[in-house]
């Protein structure tokens, strides 16, 4: 009873509305009632209209909704599947870092799908790519990748800031201190 008047909703003028309402079935498809159930073509067939909405929110709820559907019912999105690919590829760089996030989710659900990898193959050369770009590295991983270049740089000559003590003051500041 609840999903038609929210697809409807779908439709309405307002991105927030939109955004919000595209969020509400999100939520709803984890839980699968009976009427949404009944009502996942015409969901589909709403989130493929969504796709190229002006604003970034809705586009994210759109990510979302393909990261279930193509966990959860693959052969919804089988007819459409290469546009599909191309259009997360796409949004994988997106401006909006969330859109770009959420589309990022997309490749994991894929290959956890049952579609069969080599229907990725055909963009592999440009998602790869546009992957290791979008990685994002939290503190501890620069440490370790600091970690790794000093690794690599030790069969190279000390610079002359890598042996000088940094605490030790010079001679005349040590005088100047009466340190000396």
């Amino acid at each position: 009873m609840l999903v038609p008047p929210l697809l409807a909703l779908l439709l309405s003028p307002t991105a927030e509305v939109r955004r919000r309402t595209l969020a509400v079935l999100n939520e709803m498809f984890g839980q699968m009632p009976a009427g949404f159930q009944a009502a996942l073509p015409q969901y589909t067939e709403a989130v493929f209209k969504l796709a190229t909405d002006e604003s970034p929110g809705v586009r994210r709820e759109v990510c979302i909704a393909f990261c279930q559907l193509i966990s959860v019912h693959p052969e919804l999105l089988q007819p459409q599947l290469p546009q599909l690919i191309e259009y997360m590829l796409v949004s994988n760089q997106d401006a909006d870092d969330d859109v770009a996030l959420e589309a990022a989710e997309f490749w994991l659900a894929f290959c956890e799908s049952d579609l069969g990898m080599e229907l990725l193959i055909p963009v592999m050369s440009r998602l790869i790519p546009v992957l290791l770009k979008n990685m994002v590295y939290d503190e501890y991983d620069e440490e370790v990748t600091a970690a790794e270049e000093a690794e690599l740089s030790q069969g190279q000559p000390d610079s002359e800031k890598d042996i000088r003590p940094t605490h030790a003051k010079h001679g005349k500041a040590r005088a100047d201190s009466g340190m000396a």
